[in-house]
């Protein structure tokens, strides 16, 4: 676990198996971290895990970065 300490609140950040998930998961980790925000980085894990670690750390939130791309057949 990784967790990196500034001043404005506290954010539990983990995400899912897929490739492009640690990629998210750093993208949104750097831009909390720009905004003052401490972020305590779950790696590789669930949605009640995140929700889990909230309450245990007595963050202000948490993130689970699941990439999703949704194709809708027949759109303009």
């Amino acid at each position: 676990m990784v967790v990196t300490k500034t001043s404005k609140g506290t954010v539990v950040v983990g995400r899912d198996a897929r490739p492009s998930g640690a990629m998210i998961q750093e993208l949104v980790q750097q831009t909390l971290i720009s905004l003052g925000i401490h972020v305590i980085d779950v790696g590789l894990s669930t949605t009640p895990t995140v929700e889990m670690e909230v309450v245990r750390h007595q963050a202000q939130g948490g993130i689970y970065s699941l990439p999703v791309i949704t194709l809708k057949s027949g759109m303009p």
